[in-house]
């Protein structure tokens, strides 16, 4: 049960990552936050990429907040 609400919460900050400014929703958000939103869209990313084999995605989300990027 706990994976599959993981995954869940995965789809939806997925989804709503496509569609919105990384930067600047991610700015109004503490570090804590934003590292776990791009995780969870990296694991959506990754998990439609290795259901078929030819889902594009646009992962990995860029972690802007961290020194040196």
């Amino acid at each position: 049960m706990a994976e599959q609400l993981g995954e869940r919460y995965e789809d939806l900050l997925g989804s709503i990552w496509l569609y919105i400014n990384w930067r600047y929703v991610t700015r109004h958000l503490p570090t804590e936050k934003k590292e776990l939103f791009a995780d969870a869209v990296d694991a959506w990313s990754a998990r439609l990429a290795a259901g078929d084999g030819e889902t594009e995605t646009r992962g990995p989300a860029e972690r802007w907040w961290r020194d040196g990027q």
